[in-house]
C-alpha cells in the first residue's frame, strides 16, 4: 500500500520535534551515567538515543516526500516505544519523557496507519493520470470511430 504524500510534511515535522528532545535529555542522561560507570542505565539510554535518532532521519526523509521515512518512522517507534516505558517502570525518566518516548511515536504510527488508504487501491494523486489519459484515449477512440 501506498502512502498519501500530502501527509508527509506534517508527519515529518512531528516526527522531528518528537526526536528532538529525547536526543538531548538521552545524551545528558547518558553522559552522566558513563561518568559513574552504571553500564546497565548507560545502554538503556543508548537504545533511547538511537530510537530518537532514527526518529529525526524519518522526520527528514518524511519532510523531502520520501516513503522510506515511514517505514522508519515505525521501526523508530517499534523501539522507542518499550524502551521509554521500561524506562519509566524503572524510574530513569519521568512523565513528560514518557510522553516523548512513547506517546508522540505511537500518534505518529497511528497517524501513519491512518494515511494508507483502506481499500488499498492507489490514492486520487497517484491515479489521476492514468484517469486524464484514459478519458482522452476514449475521445479519440470515438473521434476516429
Amino acid at each position: 500500500m501506498s502512502l498519501d504524500r500530502r501527509f508527509f510534511r506534517p508527519l515529518g515535522a512531528l516526527c522531528i520535534l518528537a526526536s528532538d528532545p529525547m536526543i538531548e535529555a538521552g545524551a545528558m542522561a547518558a553522559g552522566s551515567f558513563a561518568q559513574e560507570g552504571d553500564h546497565f542505565r548507560l545502554v538503556v539510554s543508548g537504545l533511547s538515543i538511537a530510537a530518537a535518532v532514527l526518529l529525526f532521519i524519518a522526520g527528514i526523509l518524511l519532510c523531502f516526500k520520501q516513503a522510506a521515512g515511514g517505514t522508519i518512522a515505525i521501526v523508530a517507534a517499534s523501539l522507542s516505544v518499550p524502551v521509554s516505558i521500561f524506562s519509566a517502570v524503572i524510574g530513569l525518566m519521568g512523565s513528560h519523557a514518557l510522553m516523548y518516548g512513547a506517546g508522540y511515536p505511537i500518534v505518529i504510527v497511528l497517524l501513519l496507519n491512518r494515511a494508507r488508504p483502506s481499500s488499498g487501491l492507489p490514492t486520487a494523486g497517484q491515479n489521476a493520470g492514468y484517469a486524464d489519459a484514459h478519458r482522452d484515449d476514449v475521445h479519440l477512440r470515438a473521434a476516429i470511430a
